[in-house]
Order: C-alpha cells, then structure tokens, then sequence
C-alpha cells in the first residue's frame, strides 16, 4: 500500500507507536506538525517527542 514510516516517536508510555505517512511527499517537520494536531484534535494523551529516530539510537 506504499506506505512509509515516520522518523519520530511518541513519548513513553507510548514510545512503542510506529507512525506511519502514505501521501503527497513533505518535509518531517510539516508532518510531525499535522499528526501533533491530529492528536490533539483527538484528546489523544499522546505526545510527540523532540527527536528523530536516528538521534534516538545514538542515546
């Protein structure tokens, strides 16, 4: 379905989510700022974290 993974995570408890983005292509900023939105539009308790995946695995 061409779907393709995000390079941010949520904050724990929730750090085992996986995002994932099938559309137009954007920058990693544009997204992680619509699904913090959406997240909010939600009430979700669901955080998003300051970091990408990559300067995650270096901690």
């Amino acid at each position: 379905m061409h779907f393709s993974p995000l390079t941010f995570r949520a904050q724990p408890p929730f750090d085992d989510e996986i995002f994932y983005y099938r559309g137009p292509q954007h920058n990693e900023t544009v997204l992680k700022t619509e699904l913090a939105e959406l997240l909010r539009f939600m009430d979700s308790e669901m955080q998003l974290t300051n970091l990408l995946l990559a300067e995650q695995s270096h901690e």
